[in-house]
C-alpha cells in the first residue's frame, strides 16, 4: 500500500497545481509496465493522463479520481501496446499524411471544447505544455490508435454480423435499451446574429504605438521570435510567438485568414485587428493548406465604460429590430461579426440547440421563428440573435434510426469480442505490470 501511495503521490504532483517541470525533477522515472519488447514508463502514463485531461477538459480532480484515471490509462496503454505488437507482426504501417491530418483534427476538436484559441493556449500554459509537445504526444497516441484500429478491422470486424432482422428485433423487444439520442431527433435552428464589440479608442491607439515600436525593432534586424517573446501579450510569447501548425479557420478569424492568405513564407502581414487585439503575423512555411507562423499580439482590453457603451448600442439595435427595422440591414451596417456581417447576420450552419454555447442555448431555446433574443453578454461582446428556422425534436421511426442502430449494435458486439481478443494477446505476448 505504501508503494502504491508513493506512485500515486507522484501522479498527483504532476496533475496538480504545481509546475510540471518541478514535479519531474522531483521524481525518478521508472517502468510502469513491459509489453513484448516495449517499456511503458511512469512518465508516459502521467503524460497520457495530462493529455486525456486536455482532450476531455476534465478540470480539477480529487485524489481518488486521479487514482482511477491512472489505472484506466495504464490499462489502456497496455492494451494499445498489445495491439501495436500485433500490428507489427502483420506488417501494418501508418502514412505520414494520414497521421498529420488525424492530429490536426484532434487539435481543432480540443480548441472547440476549450472555447477557441485563447482557452486552448491558456490551458496549455496551465498544464505546462507547448504546442509542439501536444502535437508530438498526439502523433504518438494517434499512430498507436490507427494501428490498433487496423488490427481490429483485420481480426475482429469480420466476426461481427448483425442482420436487419436482428436490428428490428432489438428495436421491438428492447426499445428501452436503445440509446435515448436515437429515439428522438434533436431540435435544430438556423440563426442570424448581430455582434457589438466593446471598443476603447484610446487603448487601440496605445496598442498601435506599442506595435509600431515592435515593428521598428524587426525592421532594424532583430529576430521576429525574440521581439515576440519580449513584446507580445499572448500566451504564445513564451515560444517566441509560435503558432505551430494550423489551417485556415483554426483561429476563427477572417481577418487572420485573409492576412495569412496573402503572405509568402518569410513575409510579415500588416497590422490587423482580431478578437485577441492588434496582431502582426510572420508566415514561416506553407505546405498545401498546412502552415506555420509566428505572431505578435498587443491586447486591447476594453474598460467598463467601453462595455457599457457597447451594451447600450446592442440594446438600441435590438429595440430598432423589434420596432420593425430590417435585422439584415442592421447587421450589415452595425454588426462586428466578420463571419456574418456581409450576409446580413446569417449564420451558415444549422445548429442543434443542445450543441450551442450555454448562453446561446438558453437565449433561443424557447424562441419561435422570427423572434429575437435578449441581448447576450459574452467574452467577445454583446449578441442579439434571430431565429430564422426551427426544426423541433420528434420521435424517430425505425426506418430513420435503422442504420445508426445497426452501427450501435455492431459496436457493442465488437466491444465484447475485443475483451476476449485482448485477453488472448496477453497470453501471446509478454506482459509485466510493475505498479
Amino acid at each position: 500500500m505504501k508503494r502504491w501511495n508513493l506512485i500515486v503521490g507522484c501522479c498527483l504532483a504532476l496533475l496538480g497545481l504545481g509546475s510540471r517541470a518541478f514535479a519531474e525533477r522531483e521524481m525518478v522515472d521508472r517502468v510502469a509496465a513491459i509489453v513484448d519488447e516495449e517499456s511503458i514508463l511512469l512518465s508516459d502514463v502521467l503524460r497520457e493522463m495530462n493529455l486525456l485531461r486536455l482532450q476531455r477538459d476534465l478540470g480539477e480532480m480529487n485524489e481518488e479520481q486521479q487514482r482511477l484515471l491512472f489505472r484506466q490509462v495504464l490499462d489502456g496503454m497496455i492494451d494499445d501496446a498489445l495491439l501495436v505488437a500485433q500490428a507489427k507482426l502483420k506488417g501494418f504501417e501508418v502514412g505520414e499524411n494520414e497521421l498529420t491530418e488525424s492530429v490536426d483534427r484532434e487539435i481543432r476538436a480540443i480548441k472547440e471544447r476549450l472555447g477557441g484559441e485563447v482557452g486552448y493556449r491558456q490551458e496549455l500554459q496551465r498544464q505546462g505544455f507547448t504546442e509542439a509537445e501536444v502535437r508530438d504526444m498526439h502523433r504518438e497516441q494517434r499512430r498507436k490508435q490507427i494501428l490498433a484500429s487496423r488490427v481490429i478491422q483485420s481480426d475482429l470486424r469480420s466476426r461481427v454480423s448483425i442482420t436487419t432482422a436482428q436490428v428490428q428485433e432489438f428495436y421491438n423487444a428492447q426499445r428501452d435499451s436503445v440509446p435515448a439520442e436515437l429515439l428522438r431527433t434533436p431540435t435544430r435552428v438556423r440563426l442570424a446574429d448581430i455582434l457589438v464589440v466593446p471598443r476603447n479608442e484610446k487603448q487601440v491607439e496605445a496598442a498601435r504605438v506599442k506595435m509600431n515600436a515592435a515593428l521598428e525593432r524587426i525592421a532594424k534586424g532583430e529576430e521576429f521570435g525574440k521581439v515576440a517573446g519580449e513584446i507580445s501579450e499572448f500566451p504564445t510569447a513564451t515560444n517566441g510567438g509560435s503558432l505551430g501548425k494550423f489551417r485556415y479557420g483554426d483561429f476563427e478569424s477572417d481577418a487572420f485568414d485573409e492576412a495569412v492568405g496573402k503572405l509568402q513564407p518569410g513575409q510579415l502581414s500588416p497590422v490587423i485587428e482580431t478578437k485577441f487585439g492588434l496582431m502582426v503575423v510572420k508566415l514561416e512555411t506553407r505546405e498545401g493548406d498546412v502552415m506555420t507562423a509566428r505572431h505578435i499580439v498587443i491586447k486591447v482590453e476594453p474598460d467598463e465604460n467601453a462595455r457599457v457603451s457597447a451594451l447600450e448600442r446592442a440594446l438600441d439595435l435590438q429595440r430598432r429590430a423589434l420596432a420593425g427595422e430590417s435585422f439584415e440591414d442592421l447587421a450589415k451596417q452595425y454588426s462586428d461579426d466578420p463571419l456574418t456581417r456581409d450576409k446580413g447576420g446569417v449564420v451558415e450552419e444549422e445548429w442543434e440547440i443542445d450543441r450551442l454555447r450555454p448562453e446561446f442555448r438558453g437565449a433561443v431555446d424557447s424562441l419561435a421563428v422570427g423572434e429575437l433574443s435578449n441581448v447576450i453578454s459574452t467574452a467577445n461582446g454583446f449578441y442579439v440573435l434571430k431565429v430564422l428556422q426551427r426544426t423541433d425534436s420528434k420521435d424517430t421511426s425505425f426506418e430513420e434510426i435503422r442504420e445508426p442502430l445497426l452501427q450501435y449494435l455492431q459496436q457493442r458486439e465488437l466491444e465484447k469480442l475485443f475483451k476476449g481478443y485482448v485477453a488472448e494477446l496477453r497470453k501471446k505476448f509478454f506482459v509485466s505490470v510493475k505498479v
